[in-house]
């Protein structure tokens, strides 16, 4: 019987104390837990990155020891290939472009996937392109979430050969029985509009706080559940109190697993107007849970929510246009059950782990014919 390749997996494996759940740790565990362990034996390495950030130089010593890690597991184990997680930014690709030509210099397979959006860089974009330049070069496959993300790094690297799109993939099991469970009406006796992530000013914290407050002067009643940790958590519960919304806010902590799903299924809207996304698990969770989104059309957002169908899009930093969409959407219960209903179907056509693994797994092991002998099978049926 032929061995399974073995793929050295680099990414966010554990969840650091207090944190909340990052997109790119919910889609590395629902990527090993997935029928790609049927085809390939997975050996984990973990590329965590401590919560909140430490000193630049700390930083750099610690992306040091990572691409020791590989180094060491590249001389000593068995590796077939290697597969990373990247974001798209300069501190936390130096490392990553490290460890890819690490193994094409061992002569193994490297696929590389980039988490976060693919755009230009604002400042020194020579050197960070040049960066990006590298990392694509070391690589056989180079996995981008959505075609305008592949479109920008092609443009980078001066050609579209090695880089594929696989959009990002969500296990709907345990999110069917909130959308299931919806009614054309507000899951509770107030509207609750909920956001779910890292509590950074670029995820627009702020924003959603003063479109709260602009909401309540125009006698809208509501409440909103803010679910995560990080750094800006206490500026963000003083801002509130500043703005006279602290009643209506709570903080839920971070959340993950049953939490999660409470929060979920006690949600009656989503909201995510961040500066910079990728493709949001956030977003997919809310679309599987049968929830309208308002988000910002940054990164792969625009793939997931077309606006005025599944939610509305609106600028990033701009609480005015947030508070009227959020206005749109209290103000007409049956138009967000609809919204909900919508993203429920685009998810499961789109995004399904069933629908996706199979994708993910033919880049691993570089096997063209793979995808016809393992035939995506039209999982709609299963949304029903």
């Amino acid at each position: 019987m032929t061995k399974k390749p073995v793929v050295l997996f680099v990414s966010t494996h554990v969840l650091p104390s207090g944190a909340s759940a990052s997109g790119m740790y919910v889609a590395t565990r629902q990527l090993v837990a997935s029928p790609v362990a049927d085809y390939v034996e997975w050996r984990l390495l973990d590329g965590t990155v401590p919560v909140p950030l430490p000193h630049m130089a700390i930083r750099l010593c610690l992306a040091a020891r990572r691409v020791w890690d590989v180094f060491v597991v590249l001389l000593f184990r068995r590796v077939d290939v290697v597969l990373i997680f990247a974001p798209f930014n300069f501190v936390r690709l130096l490392d990553k472009m490290a460890m890819c030509v690490l193994a094409r210099l061992f002569r193994k397979r490297v696929v590389l996937s980039f988490r976060l959006e693919t755009r230009r860089a604002s400042r020194m974009r020579w050197l960070m392109e040049a960066i990006v330049r590298i990392t694509v070069w070391a690589c056989d496959a180079v996995i981008c979430q959505a075609e305008r993300a592949a479109e920008m790094l092609a443009d980078i690297v001066g050609s579209r050969e090695r880089i594929v799109v696989i959009p990002n993939w969500i296990d709907l099991n345990p999110f069917k029985p909130i959308a299931m469970a919806r009614r054309p009406t507000w899951q509770n006796d107030t509207p609750n509009i909920l956001y779910i992530g890292r509590f950074d000013e670029y995820k627009g914290v702020r924003e959603l706080a003063e479109a709260a407050a602009m909401l309540r002067a125009r006698g809208r009643r509501f409440r909103v559940s803010y679910a995560g940790a990080g750094a800006a958590a206490e500026p963000l519960a003083a801002h509130c109190r500043k703005l006279g919304v602290a009643d209506i806010v709570e903080f839920l902590g971070a959340v993950d697993g049953e939490s999660k799903i409470a929060a979920l299924a006690s949600a009656d809207v989503l909201v995510l107007v961040s500066e910079t996304e990728g493709l949001s698990n956030a977003i997919l969770e809310a679309m599987a849970s049968a929830i309208p989104v308002v988000a910002s059309p940054v990164g792969a957002t625009p793939t997931l929510i077309t606006d005025a169908e599944g939610g509305f899009l609106v600028p990033p930093r701009d609480a005015s246009s947030l508070a009227d969409a959020l206005e749109k959407i209290l103000d007409d219960p049956a138009l967000a059950f609809q919204m909900g209903q919508t993203n429920f179907a685009n998810v499961c056509a789109r995004h399904d782990t069933d629908r996706i693994w199979p994708l993910v797994a033919a880049a691993l092991t570089g096997d063209s014919a793979f995808l016809e002998r393992n035939a995506i099978r039209d999982v709609t049926s299963t949304c029903g």
